[in-house]
């Protein structure tokens, strides 16, 4: 039986009230970092971000971002997804860093929408780097995952800085339209997608709305297709790991280059969670990463 308990938006609502952030004498179009946020200086303004380096880290370990969704802060993901412990039992260092705010005050990521000209990218990848250095953290096992608009932007950070961002995780997002009219310039790489299928905020048809940019690309079956033959896989295995979920891994190729495509039905727009009906993308990330970590 599908279990529905309170939307964990409505959670982070909640909590949001307990560690209201918005401060008005900070630039309009930023939050107060929060007590626990550290700050890197990016075209001219201070963002802010969540950072977890599991004590005794080796050198050389793998770079997890994880990016909030539209309304989110970061410093709430970082505790109601508790990366700290998705950190410290994998073994790599991870952050959740904060958006920039739009016209009505509400976090988000410039998933190249055209309502905005925020340099995201910059910023993301930016911090990356500056993180590689200081830690001793692998170049070459630097990943991007996010939720809803963080999905959007993990689509943008493969796109425009493939030499930075070495696999992706989607979870209910999808590509912007521009990523979509402009896909000629995505290379192989790993990507592991989460859908649902009763979502009509992000809606797996690609029957989302163009206003703003945020929809334009097409149904979620198709990106996934064009993903494949892009990574040139050559095998593909169906699994049912709960009645609720079907996940599709294709792999082989020249590269290597998995494609994971979960699809989840029962649920609106929300993250679904061990308890909720055994589908935990957290672990299932984990291991879709893990395979480029050797």
């Amino acid at each position: 039986m599908l279990l529905r308990p309170t939307s964990w938006l409505a959670i982070l609502a909640i909590s949001f009230l307990l560690f209201q952030t918005a401060c008005t004498d900070r630039p309009e179009n930023l939050l107060r970092p929060c007590e626990r946020c550290e700050i890197y200086l990016h075209d001219g303004l201070e963002r802010s971000y969540v950072l977890h380096v599991p004590d005794n880290l080796p050198d050389n370990a793998p770079l997890v971002f994880f990016l909030h969704g539209y309304g989110g802060k970061a410093h709430q993901y970082a505790w109601f997804f508790q990366i700290r412990d998705w950190a410290d039992e994998n073994g790599f260092a991870v952050v959740v860093p904060q958006g920039t705010l739009d016209a009505n005050r509400d976090p988000f990521w410039d998933a190249r929408l055209t309502f905005a000209n925020i340099d995201d990218v910059g910023f993301l990848t930016g911090l990356a780097q500056e993180l590689q250095v200081t830690y001793n953290l692998d170049p070459e096992k630097t990943f991007t995952s996010g939720i809803s608009n963080g999905g959007f932007m993990s689509y943008v950070l493969v796109q425009e800085r493939p030499e930075v961002w070495k696999a992706a995780a989607s979870l209910i997002g999808t590509m912007p339209g521009y990523s979509w009219e402009n896909r000629d310039m995505f290379v192989p790489t790993p990507l592991l997608q989460l859908s649902l299928e009763d979502d009509e905020t992000v809606p797996i048809d690609g029957s989302m709305d163009t206003t703003g940019g945020w929809g334009g690309a097409p149904h979620m079956d198709d990106i996934i297709e064009f993903w494949t033959e892009l990574n040139g896989t050559t095998e593909v295995e169906v699994l049912n790991p709960n009645d609720h979920t079907v996940g599709q891994r294709y792999t082989g190729g020249p590269e290597d280059l998995d494609v994971w495509y979960y699809k989840v039905d029962g649920f609106p727009h929300d993250v679904p969670r061990k308890g909720w009906d055994g589908t935990d993308p957290f672990p299932l990330m984990w291991e879709f990463f893990s395979l480029y970590t050797d």
